[in-house]
């Protein structure tokens, strides 16, 4: 049983799965794409005044030292293959074409780094590198967009709005998949909270146990 995402929703699901006895019928390996095991990410702004990044964690270490769990720290999961599939990026590239033609400037894969005064235009947004670019007004967008590139490169179901189709199950359009947390849509709809992500956790962990959910 593979668990993808090591944050809130997918720790607590794996909580879930342990308790409802799913280690006497799976070996259960789980992905996390940042170096640290699950931690609480709704109170990490304390961490700033001085709480240490342990007291945040959600588990003892000893928890993945069971046989049947292995926790896999900084491994970004890339592809599920479930056709040997091949995505290219041709309507992504069509797409940036008509936007530009519009006269909107496109520019991808640039991280700012700093915001600084402009010398023709009021703003500078620094990117990595030496690349720049001057502006009258900057927008931040903030929230939660969800993490769906792995079901896009294999071709899952995908919301209107983005985010991991799902049915009142929480089984994406493959049966063998589910997804739960913020990278899932339930009727077009994602769910920035966690609590949400906790019972859809509770939800698949008590499926895949054979209990009622």
């Amino acid at each position: 049983l593979i668990v993808v995402g090591n944050g809130m929703v997918g720790h607590h699901c794996v909580e879930q799965l342990i308790a409802a006895g799913a280690l006497e019928r799976y070996r259960i390996h789980v992905f996390g794409e940042e170096g640290q095991r699950a931690y609480d990410r709704v109170h990490l702004s304390e961490y700033f005044g001085g709480r240490d990044a342990e007291s945040l964690a959600l588990s003892a270490a000893s928890l993945y030292e069971h046989p049947g769990l292995t926790l896999h720290l900084g491994v970004p999961v890339l592809e599920i293959d479930r056709g040997r599939r091949e995505l290219d990026d041709f309507g992504g590239a069509a797409l940036k074409a008509r936007i530009e033609a519009l006269g909107v400037g496109v520019h991808l894969s640039r991280a700012t780094q700093s915001i600084s005064a402009g010398e023709e235009y009021r703003y500078r947004m620094n990117f990595a590198g030496e690349e720049f670019l001057e502006t009258d007004l900057i927008v931040f967008s903030a929230g939660i967009r969800p993490q769906d590139a792995l079901a896009r490169q294999c071709e899952l179901a995908l919301g209107p709005r983005g985010g991991i189709a799902i049915d009142e199950h929480c089984r994406t359009s493959d049966a063998d998949i589910f997804a739960i947390g913020e990278c899932a849509a339930w009727n077009g709809s994602v769910f920035g909270l966690v609590a949400p992500g906790y019972q859809m956790a509770r939800n698949v962990a008590a499926q895949l146990c054979d209990q009622d959910a």
